[in-house]
């Protein structure tokens, strides 16, 4: 795993008080999923790797890794604040909601 993936993992996996390579393991805890799901998310917006890519870096199917992008995209509610939150300490002064607003344009 890249050290900049390794650093997304270690802030989601805190958020959530779980240890980083619990987010690399196939446990399908509604805590863990969701983890890993804001993780790939946060690693694809950041560093713009492919699906591939991210399965690879995950230990993940590419399909799983488009299904988890797709989740926190179209969530609403608690996930997409823990989301939004997290990618403001992760991804420093990009705009949370840039792409969303460029979307709605």
């Amino acid at each position: 795993m890249r050290p900049p993936i390794r650093e997304i993992c270690a802030t989601v996996a805190a958020h959530y008080g779980l240890e980083a390579d619990a987010l690399l393991a196939r446990d399908r805890h509604k805590s863990v999923w969701e983890a890993r799901s804001i993780a790939i998310w946060l690693a694809r917006r950041k560093y713009g790797l492919s699906y591939p890519e991210l399965g690879r870096e995950f230990g993940l199917d590419h399909t799983s890794c488009i299904n988890s992008v797709q989740r926190v995209e179209k969530a609403g509610g608690l996930l997409r604040i823990t989301a939004d939150g997290l990618a403001g300490r992760v991804l420093g002064s990009v705009l949370v909601y840039q792409a969303d607003a460029a979307r709605m344009n």
